[in-house]
């Protein structure tokens, strides 16, 4: 049972990244690989940020707007105009993607640099205080863990509430759906893509910012983190939301398994075989249609 609710804990931290890269990925599709620069950053902002004397409720809400400024600037100065390129040049089909994807990974080595040049290598721990344990009969669950479930599950619920039920999250379900007739309808296009990265900073933000509460994490974790939750998406369905978050708890769950039962150098080798039999048996994942697929092929 502790090793089922460690999983979960880790499955809701890596279903919130999930999210975030799903929310991008879904309405333009973007592989927002600078995502992982940005998972890194945002404790080691919250611990500078503590460092300079502010509360660590404000150094964290600072953090999380910082994420969220961060991946507008992604947008804004280089996603967008790249997406909004008519060279004939980038109109070469599956060129454009190609391109976007580069100049994203080059986003996350450039935040990762600068990362290692101001802060340096050493993994950071965000210390807030001391917390408690709670003992259930044999299970212990940590001050930390207690947060990450109550956090992540708030998140995650309200924002699928707000997807469901609201107009605004009608609307992005709809661009997301089909971004050319959302625009022929006369939507503002821009803005919605706006919304979808900052969407997507604030939930790597949070993210990782649990991740640093608990276990703490190092400037490169971020692009390990990325993929485990790019397997997450694989393998829980590539076409929604609620995929992604099946998948991250059965990722999330596996991987406490694995290291219960060997070790934690197995973790990750197993998570990409995992991924590899999914491609092969199942490439549209749990929740996902092959009926869909095979249409956008």
């Amino acid at each position: 049972m502790q090793i089922l609710l460690y999983g979960i804990f880790s499955g809701l931290s890596i279903a919130l990244l999930a999210i975030a890269l799903q929310s991008v990925y879904l309405p333009t599709r973007i592989l927002f690989i600078g995502l992982a620069g940005i998972f890194a950053i945002a404790p080691y902002i919250a611990f500078l940020l503590m460092n300079l004397g502010l509360g660590s409720e404000l150094s964290i809400s600072l953090s999380i707007l910082s994420c969220i400024f961060i991946s507008l600037l992604c947008e804004l100065i280089n996603h967008g105009p790249l997406s909004r390129k008519n060279s004939k040049f980038l109109s070469i089909k599956g060129l454009n993607e190609t391109v976007q994807l580069i100049s994203s990974l080059g986003i996350y080595i450039v935040i990762t640099q600068l990362i290692v040049i101001i802060w340096g290598t050493n993994t950071k721990t965000l210390q807030i205080r001391m917390g408690q344990v709670t003992r259930i009969g044999t299970i212990s669950i940590t001050e930390a863990q207690w947060t990450t479930l109550l956090v992540s599950s708030f998140l995650i619920i309200t924002f699928l509430i707000f997807l469901k039920k609201t107009g605004a999250g009608l609307r992005m379900r709809a661009m997301v759906n089909n971004p050319k007739i959302f625009a022929l309808q006369g939507y503002n296009i821009k803005f919605y893509r706006l919304v979808f990265f900052a969407l997507a900073g604030l939930f790597a933000s949070i993210s990782s910012l649990l991740m640093a509460y608990d276990i703490g994490i190092d400037p490169y974790y971020g692009l390990q983190a990325l993929l485990i939750a790019l397997v997450a998406i694989i393998i829980g369905g590539q076409d929604s939301f609620i995929g992604p978050i099946v998948g991250a708890l059965f990722i999330g769950i596996t991987r406490e398994l694995i290291a219960w039962q060997f070790s934690t150098n197995w973790k990750d080798g197993i998570t990409f075989l995992i991924f590899a039999v999914f491609l092969f048996l199942r490439p549209q994942g749990f929740l996902g249609k092959s009926s869909r697929l095979e249409a956008n092929v």
